[in-house]
């Protein structure tokens, strides 16, 4: 639910600066989707990329090295 707020947060500030968005949902398959989906409805949007939870993306991150670590949106 906290994501879900802050993301109508930004979606009302990109809104109010008519700046086209995308939604890209991280750790997509944790938590309960459908919350993320109704703020997306609600701003005549969807989610266009899911990302799954993943350790290995989630170590890279945190040890600085994501560049390095060849992901890429298009594998998700």
């Amino acid at each position: 639910p906290m994501g879900a707020h802050d993301l109508a947060l930004i979606l009302e500030i990109l809104k109010i600066m008519k700046l086209p968005f995308s939604i890209i949902l991280n750790q997509a398959d944790l938590g309960d989707k459908k919350i993320i989906e109704k703020v997306a409805q609600r701003y005549g949007s969807t989610i266009a990329k899911e990302i799954p939870f993943s350790r290995d993306l989630l170590k890279a991150y945190s040890q600085g090295r994501l560049q390095q670590a060849n992901f890429k949106l298009s594998d998700f």
